[in-house]
């Protein structure tokens, strides 16, 4: 990790989630389906009229509109084609994409699975620990978020028990009881243990190396789904920036320029309004309980799922109207399926996993590490040396003209200044509750 990360790195550490309180569930509000194909630029104009119509917007008000990285594309370029237009609806500068954080996470989990995958024959390694604990349905490419994000989790866990047991020299968790659990004690303990462990290391020994730096990124990863879950706004755009250079460095290049229009929209592209809007109202919580949010995509992607379920069983009614219907009712029948289990006293627990107590999985992961001495230094040990790739997105951010490319490429599609002086003044014209 360069010097040039600590000051980002410092700020995520020092800044503490929001608690909110909730007295009310989201409202959604569900809109038919479409039968456009979003990968097309024609198709995308045509799906951002008929939202221009649901949401009645007979002048211009500027939007969020929130999609993966290759809708944000799209929108984009959609823009780009309608410029021309006479009407400021029909040029579609209202809508001010911003990519949802399902699929950010799910890239930053991507990015930590790429860079210390490594093989079952190193300790410490996620195919190692995979093996360890049998999980073979983990993969290295992250084809099952839910399965890939729980395993980094126990493995997080695992890691830092080891590591805790060798800054102690207890041989066991148990061992631990026998000190004293004062606050100021567990206090001082816990400082200097963030140092000791979660912070990146210049040892001579690889292993250990790997270790602390592998404790550094699933920490930081583990961040952005608390930061997702209680709507930490800026907590999650803290991220964007931070994982940026690793993107770049792990080869997620189309998340790594959507970061910048995400960072650079945010600064100086979106009216002031729509900006506070992009940074506090990315999740949404459809429980009303603290901690319980999800971002806006996932919740598509949920809501897709059931769609795509109650298609397959439609049998002979599958007509253009039923596929409305069902579009529309997609509410009803995720309330639905949940009474029903409620009802019936049914599970939605996943069974892909062979073992079902976590606990199991992250004591094995700490006692293969423990006995191998992975969380240990040894300076004398020799093992293939672990590169953090880190360095490399920072040098292509500074010394080279990649940044520069892109945002030259960004201002070809941004409205000119008469044009963000015009959203402005409209959006001065709303209060930013009345916004919200």
């Amino acid at each position: 990790m360069s010097s040039t990360a600590s000051p980002t790195l410092n700020s995520l550490f020092q800044k503490s989630h929001r608690v909110h309180e909730y007295t009310e569930p989201d409202q959604v509000v569900p809109m038919k389906v479409l039968f456009k194909d979003e990968k097309y630029t024609a198709e995308t104009i045509d799906i951002l009229s008929q939202i221009a119509k649901d949401a009645k917007l007979d002048h211009f008000v500027p939007q969020v509109v929130i999609g993966d990285q290759l809708s944000c594309k799209n929108i984009r370029g959609s823009k780009l084609w309608r410029q021309a237009e006479v009407e400021e609806i029909d040029t579609l500068k209202w809508a001010n994409e911003t990519p949802g954080d399902f699929h950010f996470l799910w890239t930053c989990l991507r990015t930590v699975f790429t860079k210390f995958w490594g093989c079952p024959a190193h300790s410490g390694t996620l195919c190692n620990m995979r093996e360890v604990t049998r999980r073979t349905s983990v993969d290295k490419n992250v084809k099952v978020f839910n399965v890939c994000d729980e395993f980094l989790v126990h493995a997080f866990k695992g890691h830092l028990i080891s590591g805790v047991l060798t800054y102690f020299k207890a041989k066991s968790p148990a061992d631990l009881i026998e000190h004293s659990a004062t606050e100021r004690w567990l206090q001082e303990t816990a400082d200097t243990l963030v140092s000791k462990t979660l912070m990146p290391s210049n040892s001579t020994d690889p292993v250990y190396k790997m270790h602390r730096s592998f404790l550094h990124h699933a920490f930081l990863y583990i961040d952005v789904r608390e930061a997702i879950r209680w709507e930490n706004g800026q907590q999650i755009v803290r991220h964007w920036k931070y994982w940026l250079p690793h993107f770049l460095a792990e080869g997620c290049t189309n998340y790594a320029v959507e970061a910048v229009h995400v960072i650079s929209n945010l600064i100086a592209s979106f009216p002031k309004h729509i900006a506070y809007i992009a940074t506090h109202n990315r999740t949404v919580n459809m429980t009303g309980r603290p901690g319980r949010a999800k971002p806006i995509d996932q919740l598509m992607e949920h809501y897709n799922l059931i769609f795509k379920q109650t298609l397959r069983t439609s049998g002979g009614n599958l007509t253009p109207q039923h596929v409305e219907d069902v579009s529309l009712a997609v509410l009803f029948l995720m309330e639905a399926a949940k009474r029903v289990d409620t009802v019936l006293g049914a599970s939605r627990q996943s069974t892909s996993h062979t073992v079902r107590d976590a606990s199991q999985d992250i004591l094995k992961i700490a006692k293969d590490l423990t006995d191998r001495k992975t969380t240990e230094e040894v300076p004398s040990r020799s093992s293939p040396v672990h590169s953090d790739n880190s360095e490399v997105g920072w040098k292509k951010l500074t010394t080279t003209s990649w940044l520069k490319d892109v945002l030259s490429k960004k201002a070809h599609l941004q409205v000119d200044e008469t044009d963000i002086s015009t959203q402005r003044e409209v959006a001065s014209d709303y209060e930013l509750s009345d916004v919200i």
